[in-house]
C-alpha cells in the first residue's frame, strides 16, 4: 500500500489536533488538512483526485466508510478513556458559554451556543445540573457514547448495544487504531511507517479550571452509566489493538 494517502478520524476530545500535526511532513504542505467536517465539497475533491493527502475530521464512520476501505488510503482512529474523555467533551462546550468571551460563543451554531450558556451555569460535580443538558435531545448528540457514535451514525437518537457492537466490528477496519494510553508506542509506530512524521505537541488545553471530583460517587457513577457502551468499544479496542500493532512492545 502506497503511504501518501492518509486519513485520520477525529473523535472528539481525544487528543485528535495535536495527532493531527504530526503528519504535517508527511505530505506536502498544500495537501494537509485539518478539520474537514466544515469543508466537505473539499474533503471529497482532495480524497478523490489521485494526489497525496492528509485528511482529519469529525467524521462518522458512515460517512467515510467508503475513504476507509480503501487499498490505498491508510486510515486510523485513537479513542480515549471514556469518562475522561466526556469530561473534557463537556468542559469544551462548557467554555464556549464564558460571558467574558462572547465573540467565540458566536462561532458555534446557536443551538450549541444555548446549551453552552446552560453548561457555564451548572456545576460539574451536581448529576442535576449534569440531567438538565446531557438528557435532552441536542445532548445526546453532542456527549451520548461518542466514540461509539462516531465509529457508527450520528443519526441515532441514542445509542445503545445494537451500536456498540457494530462499532467494535467497524474500528477493525481502520488500519491503525489505538487509545490514548498507548500514545507514546502509536507514535513511534507511526515514525516506522512515514518519512518525516513529527514530534507529538500538546494543543487545545483545556480552557476552564474545572474537575469532576473522584470522590463524588454519585455523578462518578453517573457519567459512568452515560459512557457504558463507549467502555464496551474502548475495552475491545485497546486489547484488540495491542495484540495487533504492539505484541511485544511495552504499553
Amino acid at each position: 500500500m502506497r503511504a501518501d494517502k492518509i486519513f485520520f478520524l477525529h473523535i472528539p476530545k481525544t487528543a485528535g489536533t495535536a495527532l493531527s500535526r504530526v503528519f504535517r511532513g508527511a505530505v506536502p504542505i498544500d495537501r494537509y488538512f485539518e478539520h474537514m467536517e466544515s469543508r466537505v465539497p473539499l474533503f471529497h475533491e482532495v480524497t478523490t483526485d489521485g494526489e497525496p493527502f492528509f485528511v482529519s475530521g469529525h467524521f462518522t464512520y458512515e460517512v467515510a466508510q467508503a475513504l476507509i476501505a480503501r487499498d490505498d488510503v491508510y486510515a486510523l482512529t485513537v479513542l480515549r478513556h471514556p469518562v475522561q474523555q466526556l469530561e473534557s467533551h463537556i468542559k469544551w462546550v462548557k467554555a464556549y458559554g464564558n460571558p467574558e468571551d462572547p465573540e467565540r460563543l458566536e462561532q458555534i451554531p446557536q443551538p450549541i451556543a444555548n446549551l453552552a450558556l446552560q453548561l457555564w451555569e451548572s456545576d460539574l460535580n451536581d448529576v442535576n445540573d449534569l440531567e438538565k443538558v446531557l438528557e435532552s435531545p441536542l445532548g445526546h448528540q453532542l456527549f451520548d457514547n461518542l466514540h461509539v457514535r462516531y465509529l457508527t451514525s450520528a443519526k441515532v437518537a441514542k445509542v445503545g448495544p445494537s451500536e456498540a457492537e457494530l462499532a467494535c466490528d467497524h474500528i477493525s477496519m481502520f488500519d491503525f487504531f489505538f487509545v490514548m494510553d498507548d500514545l507514546p508506542a502509536a507514535i513511534d509506530r507511526l515514525k516506522g511507517r512515514f518519512s518525516d512524521v513529527c514530534e507529538l505537541e500538546t494543543v487545545n488545553p483545556s480552557m476552564i479550571d474545572e474537575h469532576v471530583q473522584p470522590e463524588n460517587t454519585q455523578v462518578m457513577e453517573y457519567l459512568l452509566e452515560k459512557t457504558k457502551f463507549d467502555q464496551v468499544l474502548f475495552d475491545m479496542a485497546k486489547e484488540d489493538s495491542r495484540r495487533r500493532f504492539f505484541a511485544g512492545e511495552p504499553t
